[in-house]
């Protein structure tokens, strides 16, 4: 509504994107970024990371209060990585403290790097995730370097069965949709994937960000 109402056709601020109220579009290039698939990854991705209490979805996000700035780089998970370059570098220049790139690219390409090396030269963290395989593969822009490369861990629950009641609770077992491996930077605890964790991760960054700001 906000989009549709303030819309004027203007490029108001002069950064090259017309009428970017609420963040932008860089799959169809417009203004409106709207989650329009019917699994709602990046919709789900926010409520995760920012969700406010009692906003009928059932769970509060890591950090409730934060402003998010919604970048749409794909109809889904899986991307083009320019198409994620482009996103990191519109954030950073709108002024955002995280990137949460809950995201896996079907290509590794230098203008990825040069886009999360621009964000780190501005002091702006790349919260990516280390992809969905259950393997240790490594997956972009999660393994370019710089970025905070998150995986998802879980607390056991065993059925009762015999052989499972020897092993005590415990957060030290992997999501089962989760990637692992030497990059992995951070885990966090998650439904057993790895764009849970990074949403978490990001927002967690975010809080401390704005600590210390």
């Amino acid at each position: 509504d906000i989009i549709w109402r303030f819309s004027d056709g203007e490029d108001g601020d002069d950064n090259g994107y017309a009428d970017d109220i609420c963040g932008w579009d860089f799959l169809e290039d417009d203004n409106d970024p709207w989650d329009e698939t019917d699994g709602g990854h990046g919709t789900a991705g926010g409520i995760w990371s920012a969700g406010e209490a009692n906003n009928g979805n059932g769970m509060v996000g890591t950090c409730p209060n934060a402003m998010l700035l919604p970048v749409r780089v794909g109809y889904s998970f899986v991307v083009d990585v320019n198409d994620f370059a482009q996103g990191v570098v519109f954030a950073v220049d709108s002024g955002a403290w995280v990137v949460q790139a809950a995201l896996v690219g079907v290509n590794n390409t230098a203008f990825a790097q040069s886009a999360i090396d621009y964000a780190y030269s501005r002091g702006v963290a790349v919260i990516a995730s280390a992809g969905v395989g259950g393997s240790a593969q490594n997956d972009y822009p999660a393994a370019c370097e710089r970025t905070i490369q998150v995986n998802a861990v879980q607390k056991y629950v065993g059925s009762g069965t015999t052989g499972e009641e020897q092993f005590p609770p415990s957060y030290l077992y992997l999501g089962g949709q989760t990637n692992y491996g030497a990059r992995n930077t951070v885990c966090a605890p998650s439904d057993g994937h790895s764009s849970g964790a990074v949403a978490r991760s990001a927002a967690l960054m975010r809080n401390c960000v704005g600590s210390m700001s």
